[in-house]
């Protein structure tokens, strides 16, 4: 639980203090830092509407704690406030409270620092909760309880009073009321009130001038009243408007008690940026089952997410419209984000369009081919699919957020980008449409869950990492819980391989880089690490290569080793960019080997067969299955080749290579590869089966000084054509955790 002055806990999460006998003021904080005071009535406080939502009179009771206004204590005069703690141009002494007596014009004093952590202090300003700050509030909105000085003051950070807040910036902490006789007298009711950054809800930090459309079924702002309008037994006369329970979420009990075992559908879904443009089902009264369900006749609810958070399920015949009334009203740039799951991926479904032809949508692709595409697309009368990791639709629930910055765009899918600098035109969004395309088309209705959308104008230069949209997407995951951030790899479970290559990260303990990577053009490299769930940084690795070409100069060694597989001469690196694109194997990053003159070294055997048992594990994928096409190779190249071993085989059919002999057979395409060895056999292994017998194999003593990834043992000739996704050697031998191993490595690249 964060303390007056200190800042919200993540997830926006930042209660206010209620004391007993005290009134509670929320502070929303802009993206910028700017603050709006809304007052709520406490146990012992009413409050009269003013002349805007910020604005209101603070009316006693009569039964709040009154203080004796004797002796060098001070009286408590009417309209007496303080609206600061730091410093103003003419207060320079930090973490003193800065004070007004009197009407909102009069002088500004200062408290000095032996008073403040009084009770009874000279402006009744109690600080006996939270830390002493150098800097604080420097913004307020007050309205004086006597009719002849009601207006609204606000001091900025020179001192002077201004009626814009807009202008003001800082973080609030604490504010105290005099509320006096009404004519100056020596005794009086005191109010204080917590001035805390409950900022509980995602849209408190934003603009409100940035807010389109916000539908969700939790609470978005504090602005919002209320979730949905919704209507039972395919009447839509059969109403009930649902709030939200003491959490913010949809009131499901609610629910619950309206539907009386009868299904209950949308009717409107309320749009909580605060602009009135609500999502209504169109048509209703002549298409009664139009509207999404949100609670069925039997059964559960549908959920979304690991916490299993309600959503509205369309059945591909469901949507909503939320009209502006207006042509190209929501101004690019723009970002919008959706939280749900599509229950196929057969035909394009929209999950959100604008209301006629000049808009912006988001919509799962298909073409009806072999292979079809079955990719996101996003875009305005540009729509291209996406074509990085993880662009393929499926039917698992995602956080998806898209931006476009009035030139390129960007999408991300949960941790995960899946496009970038993508042109999707410049066309406006004129309302929404949910769950449809702007204009009714065949079998273009959404079929599945969605539990949020939400659309905000952006800027040219906006990110997924700026302030606001890193906010949002971390506070949307952590309730609705659909991606999990990285926490264990391979390695925490099976320990301790001697080298451990990949394009995922594999330990909790590594900390370090993926690959160092190198552009063309000028040849600066650059560290490219993981993102939140373990993968590796496409964006950051795209934004730094650009339109050229990235070669790899290190492949960096996740297991504790130091055993970094490095190539100097960039003609010889492998690629992992071209031409701006990045090298994939079945949407995951792959290193790609050009057969010509590419390979890497590691600066020591990370097999060693001479010394040890043995087992090595390989995702890899040649672009032919030939002869002298060397993944891997120790030992060295002399005439009667007395080299240990080699992956990949020397005779192109072949997956292992021991001093002439050969165990399993290769195929072609993408597969998981490797082999065991006990000190007496080796066994070959391809997508988690055992391919050929086991074969005794004779070993002899390494002589070429290093491991080789992509070459034979010297670097000169049977380079590797094809691309390497994960290689990972044990100086052990495996065979106990071998099928744990392989699925663990499976399940993230989908081999087989």
């Amino acid at each position: 639980m964060s303390r007056v002055g200190q800042g919200p806990l993540p997830g926006y999460e930042s209660p206010s203090i209620n004391r007993p006998n005290s009134f509670t003021v929320s502070g929303p904080v802009t993206t910028d830092g700017v603050a709006v005071f809304t007052i709520q009535a406490g146990q012992n406080v009413t409050l009269q509407d003013g002349k805007f939502s910020y604005d209101k009179t603070l009316l006693d009771n009569g039964n709040l704690q009154k203080f004796s206004a004797s002796g060098d204590n001070g009286s408590a005069v009417s309209g007496q406030r303080i609206l600061n703690w730091g410093t103003t141009a003419g207060l320079l002494t930090a973490g003193r409270a800065i004070y007004q007596n009197g009407a909102y014009t009069a002088t500004w004093g200062n408290i000095i620092q032996n008073d403040i952590s009084r009770q009874d202090n000279p402006v009744m300003f109690k600080t006996n909760e939270g830390e002493m700050v150098t800097s604080g509030v420097r913004e307020g909105l007050v309205k004086m309880y006597q009719a002849q000085n009601e207006g609204k003051g606000f001091l900025t950070g020179t001192g002077q009073l201004t009626n814009d807040w807009t202008t003001i910036r800082g973080n609030i902490f604490q504010m105290g009321y005099g509320l006096g006789d009404g004519a100056g007298g020596d005794t009086g009711n005191v109010v204080y009130a917590d001035f805390s950054q409950i900022t509980k809800y995602p849209l408190d930090f934003l603009d409100p001038d940035q807010r389109w459309f916000a539908f969700s079924t939790r609470r978005l702002s504090y602005q919002a009243e209320n979730c949905m309008e919704v209507y039972r037994n395919n009447d839509p006369n059969d109403t009930e408007v649902i709030g939200w329970d003491n959490n913010g979420y949809i009131d499901v009990s609610a629910l619950g008690l309206f539907s009386a075992g009868a299904i209950v559908r949308v009717k409107t879904w309320y749009n909580q940026s605060g602009n009135g443009y609500h999502a209504t089902v169109p048509n209703l009264a002549t298409n009664p089952t139009r509207g999404p369900v949100i609670f069925p006749a039997s059964g559960s609810v549908r959920t979304i997410g690991g916490n299993n958070k309600i959503c509205l399920d369309f059945s591909a015949a469901q949507y909503l419209v939320a009209d502006t009334g207006g042509t190209g009203d929501v101004d690019q740039p723009l970002w919008a984000a959706v939280v749900g799951a599509t229950d196929q991926t057969s035909s394009g479904r929209y999950w959100f369009d604008g209301d006629d032809a000049d808009r912006t949508f988001f919509y799962q692709s298909f073409d009806g081919g072999t292979p079809n595409t079955q990719r996101w697309a996003w875009g305005a009368g540009v729509y291209p699919e996406t074509n990085l990791p993880g662009s393929k639709t499926d039917t698992d629930g995602h956080i998806f957020a898209m931006q476009f910055n009035g030139t390129t765009s960007s999408f991300k899918k949960d941790a995960q980008v899946i496009g970038y600098n993508l042109n999707v035109s410049t066309g406006d969004n004129d309302g929404l449409t949910i769950g449809n395309r702007y204009a009714t088309s065949g079998n273009s209705q959404f079929d599945g869950g969605i539990a949020e959308i939400i659309m905000f104008s952006g800027s040219g230069a906006m990110a997924f990492d700026d302030n606001f949209m890193s906010k949002y997407l971390t506070n949307a995951n952590t309730y609705y819980d659909i991606w999990a951030e990285f926490s264990t790899g391979l390695l925490d479970t099976y320990s301790g391989a001697a080298a451990a290559y990949s394009m995922r990260r594999l330990s909790s303990t590594y900390t370090g880089a993926c690959l160092k990577v190198e552009r063309s053009g000028d040849g600066t490299t650059k560290d490219i690490g993981f993102d939140e769930a373990g993968n590796l940084d496409v964006l950051t690795l795209l934004e730094f290569v650009g339109a050229g070409d990235g070669r790899v100069h290190t492949w960096f060694d996740q297991s504790g080793n130091g055993n970094d597989a490095t190539q100097t001469d960039d003609a010889k690196q492998p690629l992992i960019v071209s031409s701006g694109s990045l090298i994939q194997q079945n949407e995951k990053p792959a290193l790609e080997f050009d057969g010509v003159d590419d390979f890497m070294t590691s600066p020591d055997y990370i097999v060693e067969l001479s010394q040890n048992p043995a087992s090595v594990f390989c995702v890899s994928q040649a672009s032919t299955v030939a002869n002298s096409a060397y993944i891997l190779a120790e030992g060295d190249v002399i005439s009667p080749y007395s080299s240990n071993f080699i992956l990949g085989g020397s005779t192109g059919s072949d997956i292992v290579w021991v001093n002439g002999t050969t165990v399993g057979t290769m195929q072609a395409g993408q597969v998981l590869v490797g082999f065991d060895y006990d000190q007496a056999n080796a066994t070959a292994f391809i997508d988690g089966s055992q391919s050929g017998s086991s074969q005794a194999v004779t070993v002899n003593t390494e002589t070429s000084l290093y491991s080789y990834i992509g070459s034979r043992a010297d670097g000169l000739a049977a380079f590797f054509n094809g691309k390497i996704q994960e290689l990972i050697t044990y100086k052990s031998d495996q065979s106990a955790n071998r099928t744990g191993i392989e699925t663990n490595i499976n399940d993230y690249y989908d081999i087989y």
